[in-house]
């Protein structure tokens, strides 16, 4: 559908693109794609809200120290 060089493989007409055909996975397929993808998904949110949870625990932590609220004793 396209010859010649690499610069020129970037002129692929819309009439040929939409003339593909493409295959679609069966739908028992594609809905245990998007369940994993969801479960993934859910993993990943829980991850990113522990990860903030953390760094809110840090920065508080840090402003406790540099500010005086906290002692620190030296360590032997």
């Amino acid at each position: 559908m396209a010859q010649g060089t690499s610069e020129s493989m970037v002129k692929i007409s819309a009439s040929v693109v939409r003339k593909l055909r493409v295959p679609l996975p069966a739908l028992d397929d594609q809905a245990h794609l998007l369940s994993a993808i969801g479960s993934v998904t859910r993993l990943l949110e829980s991850e990113v809200a522990e990860l903030t949870k953390l760094r809110r625990l840090k920065q508080g932590l840090l402003d406790d120290l540099l500010s005086g609220r906290v002692a620190v004793s030296a360590m032997a």
